[in-house]
């Protein structure tokens, strides 16, 4: 919601504290994401090392000799994540957002819980097993549900001027997630006699519990109170939380705004009801069907570049090129933590100034390099030394947070029309979860049956992809973001518009499909803002 009233520094300082809390709370979701990745990998490598002992139980064995279910046990989270998103966008997009968080967090609790099951039950192979896999998947339908309703959340309940630095602490918890859940499982390792591993599970608790506690004290969004048919007096009674001064006129004002975006999108869906489904497949047609080949092409070479592979199997991969003992491990799994997070920031400071198109190229061909580097260290068996390897992985991972791991969600914002950001959201996210699941099932099987070269060099080659894709298909002009963007769509419908020229029509434009080049929609669009056409869309 925004307020621009002017308050004094106190007043300013009591509206920063409670709006921080509002955004901590949900964002602790983002840090749970980052857990998973810390505690898949720290305790997927501890299952698999029991798994090699002569005496192993016969559950671990499993784990061990099948990189099919190898694959599927550290992918669980990212397939529960998949059907999270898509039940929660296709039945609960009209329910209360805290309420949806809250269920979400009993999700990861129940998971956490089954996960860290598996430890306790150890001996008993067959529960074991089942309540890690169903421990997996219950943790990722929480983290689904989760990352499709917090960023929504916060950003319908923060001021304006605080939005967006609030919603970049959501990158940093995942980072943090990943530093601590290393943290702990160091620490946990033959805890009171036990395998440790569970533990790291079992801490996943605290977070996900408050959540569900936090957000009890947090209000509903002001704005889903009026988009649902509330009472302008609960609006503002949430409002308050933050603002304690705002007034019935600001609320009845918010009450209006909704009321004309209502009416926008119902001119630009029709006024016959769409179905959530029906929504996703019309991301497909006009304007916002190339805004749907880019986000999509950028998620599959993001998740398919590797990096995100690599962080579920680093503990693996640094114990099969070095033997590490715990502590040295620790220190590896840390640093690689420091440089993901100093890549973030990098990336925060410099998007604007270098440009979202020119990080992106940067990004790919430095993953691309690096796993290349990486497959000829393993084909020459070079495993000794590992230097290389562990340097190589620290490259990809801060490519990876300066280009596509931080541009592509900044993209994603970008790129769609606002009637139809929901929805892109959700697919988005959903083929998000699907390819990385895609993708660490490829590498267990691949690790398993032909060794670690075999998806560093398959990494290599769709990074390089990446590269060309965003080469050929995002136009020069993305470096610019947003205003870009728009000037696309202001393009189609400057194209689709009677009014024009005849002649206008016959360049090229940016997907090379017949439109206005850019440069001639920008002039044309200059030169016709004073006189704009009554048919040309008023939102354009």
């Amino acid at each position: 919601m925004a307020n621009n009233q002017e308050y004094d520094e106190p007043h300013s300082r009591y509206i920063t504290r409670r709006a921080i809390w509002c955004a901590f709370v949900p964002c602790l979701a983002f840090f749970c994401l980052g857990w998973d990745f810390g505690a898949t990998t720290w305790s997927m490598y501890r299952i698999r090392k029991d798994g090699a002992e002569d005496n192993a139980v016969a559950w671990c064995e499993w784990i061990h000799n099948s990189g099919l279910l190898y694959g599927f046990i550290a992918a669980g989270s990212m397939l529960g994540g998949f059907i999270g998103v898509l039940v929660t966008f296709l039945s609960f997009t009209h329910t209360s957002r805290k309420r949806v968080i809250r269920v979400a967090s009993l999700l990861l609790v129940l998971g956490s819980t089954l996960q860290a099951s598996a430890g306790y039950l150890y001996y008993h192979s067959q529960t074991a097993l089942m309540c890690l896999i169903f421990g997996r998947i219950s943790y990722g339908l929480g983290l689904g549900a989760a990352m499709l309703t917090c960023p929504k959340y916060i950003g319908e309940v923060v001021p304006d001027a605080l939005r967006g630095s609030l919603l970049s602490m959501q990158e940093f918890a995942v980072v943090a997630g990943v530093c601590m859940s290393y943290a702990v499982g160091y620490e946990t390792s033959d805890f009171m006699g036990t395998r440790g591993w569970e533990w790291t599970f079992q801490a996943e608790t605290i977070p996900a519990l408050t959540i569900l506690f936090g957000m009890a004290y947090l209000p509903e969004s002001p704005r889903w109170i009026l988009a649902s048919g509330g009472s302008v007096e609960t609006a503002r009674a949430a409002s308050e939380f933050i603002h304690p001064d705002f007034t019935r006129h600001e609320a009845e004002e918010l009450q209006r705004v909704i009321h004309e975006e209502s009416i926008a999108i119902e001119s630009k869906k029709g006024h016959d009801e769409v179905s959530p489904i029906r929504e996703i497949f019309d991301l497909f047609k006009g304007t916002s069907a190339w805004s749907a080949r880019i986000a999509l092409g950028l998620i599959f070479f993001q998740n398919m570049s590797g990096a995100i592979v690599v962080s579920y199997y680093i503990t693996d991969i640094l114990d099969e090129t070095y033997s590490y003992d715990n502590r040295h491990l620790l220190s590896a799994l840390v640093g690689i933590g420091c440089i993901k997070l100093i890549g973030n920031m990098v990336a925060v400071n410099v998007i604007d100034k270098v440009g979202r198109r020119s990080l992106l190229k940067m990004g790919f061909a430095a993953i691309s390099l690096s796993m290349a580097v990486t497959t000829i260290a393993y084909i020459l068996e070079e495993g000794d030394h590992w230097y290389t390897t562990y340097s190589m992985i620290m490259i990809t991972m801060a490519a990876y947070e300066v280009g596509c791991g931080s541009v592509t969600w900044v993209l994603l914002g970008e790129l769609f029309p606002m009637h139809v950001k929901d929805a892109a959201l959700a697919l988005s996210l959903a083929f998000g979860f699907a390819v990385n699941y895609l993708a660490m099932e490829i590498y267990a099987i691949q690790r398993t049956n032909m060794g670690l070269w075999a998806p560093f060099l398959g990494f290599a080659v769709i990074s390089a992809l990446g590269y060309w894709f965003v080469e050929t298909h995002l136009p020069a002009g993305m470096d610019n973001g947003l205003r870009s963007i728009e000037s696309f769509h202001r393009l189609n419908c400057l194209r689709d518009n009677p009014c024009l020229p005849p002649g206008s029509r016959n360049q090229s434009g940016p997907d090379g499909d017949g439109g206005l080049s850019r440069l001639a929609a920008e002039e044309e669009w200059e030169e016709r803002s004073s006189e704009r056409s009554p048919l040309m869309p008023a939102s354009v």
